[in-house]
């Protein structure tokens, strides 16, 4: 059972996006772009799976639909959330219950929907796996399509991060569907969004899911945040050969003189998520070729300590610790974007590692002193284990 403390910490880390400093949430489950209907369009209900709602549920419903932010913020939410929990040993109940969520989903208006969609998403384990089911989500690809794009409401981004959990489907049919919306640039934007975001290594290991996701990540004619969300997806393939080409792109996606830097440094991130080994030079390269640029401080650290905690990686950690070096020596950069170099720092196998972090230590700027001491504190940490192994290992 997902707790409503859960759900709330779910819920910040995908909206909470790092720029030196952690921006203010977004009302809203959803990190994509701001894209989805704040009218009220009305969904159409399908006669054949229409459901009387319960009462109290409909009030419940009522209210949560009624905040701003449709999340566990609204204090709606909590006693949503208790109506929901309450028949624990009544499976009948639960069913009708989350039956009656999706009816609110058909229904519309579009702030019901976004409030519905996530309450759905969030109660869905209370009675069962709704996922197995193909028809909840021929439901909610449904209430997708039939949202227009706008920028004052998260229904889209509400239904579609509910509906990605479709994107394992064993249902041929479905399935064939969701790589159509997906690849669907009339889709409610936000929707798309978190379909391309939220499919993990089970989706990609669908061909004609991958296809799709790779299509959009490499075209320059597509929306731009799609195409990030698709970039940060790929990285989760297993397959050799498509692992190989998600590679490829994101070497060429740094490499391109006419893609954004947004996409540029995402690229650069993924390439540490997927522990590319090839990438890894590219990536000390672009941080050098950028060191007076904060984003490039910023997302490079957060690259490189990516690479440098992969265990035994085989990578030249002194090509990266030359450029972490030099990038939070500089105090002409901001201590707020030096911190995930130095952070970088804690876990390279590099002996200068020390003596920089020791420097570092006894900055004047608060942030960057406490990142430097936490690191050294980190590495002794480490030493300390290895030397504990080893002893092990000859005894």
């Amino acid at each position: 059972m997902i707790s409503h403390k859960t759900l709330a910490l779910v819920l910040i880390s995908c909206l909470m996006a790092c720029k030196g400093k952690a921006k203010d949430a977004e009302p809203g489950p959803s990190s994509g772009s701001a894209t989805a209907s704040g009218g009220s369009a009305a969904i159409k209900t399908d006669p054949t799976t229409a459901v009387s709602w319960d009462p109290e549920l409909k009030k419940l419903t009522d209210d949560f639909a009624a905040c701003k932010e449709k999340n566990t913020n609204c204090e709606a939410y909590a006693k949503l959330e208790t109506f929901m929990e309450a028949p624990a040993n009544d499976d009948a109940k639960k069913k009708s219950n989350f039956d009656s969520m999706m009816a609110c989903v058909d229904a519309g208006p579009t702030e019901r929907v976004a409030a519905c969609a996530y309450a759905a998403w969030a109660f869905s384990g209370y009675s069962y796996e709704a996922p197995k089911d193909p028809s909840y989500g021929r439901r909610l690809l449904a209430a997708l399509r039939a949202l227009p794009t706008d920028e004052e409401s998260y229904a889209g981004g509400s239904v579609g991060q509910f509906l990605a959990s479709w994107l394992k489907t064993s249902d041929d049919a479905l399935r064939a569907d969701l790589a159509k919306a997906m690849a669907d640039r009339k889709l409610e934007k936000r929707g798309r969004s978190e379909l391309l975001r939220l499919c993990g290594d089970e989706c990609l290991a669908r061909k004609e899911l991958f296809d799709v996701v790779y299509a959009v990540a490499q075209d320059a004619t597509e929306d731009a945040e799609a195409r990030k969300m698709a970039l940060g997806a790929l990285w989760r393939v297993t397959d050799a050969t498509n692992r190989k080409a998600v590679e490829t792109l994101y070497i060429a996606t740094m490499g391109s003189a006419t893609e954004s830097p947004q996409l540029v440094m995402a690229a650069m991130q993924d390439l540490a998520y997927m522990a590319s080994v090839d990438g890894y030079p590219t990536v000390t390269a672009a941080i050098h070729a950028h060191a007076k640029e904060q984003d490039w401080v910023y997302y490079g650290g957060s690259a490189l300590t990516t690479y440098f905690q992969a265990a035994d990686l085989a990578i030249d950690h002194k090509l990266g610790v030359d450029v972490l070096v030099a990038v939070t020596a500089d105090d002409t950069i901001s201590g707020s974007y030096r911190t995930s170099a130095v952070r970088a720092l804690s876990y390279a196998n590099d002996k200068r590692a020390d003596g920089a972090l020791g420097k570092l230590a006894k900055s004047k700027e608060a942030d960057v002193a406490k990142a430097a001491t936490d690191g050294l504190a980190e590495r002794k940490k480490r030493a300390a284990e290895a030397k504990k192994l080893a002893a092990e290992k000859k005894g």
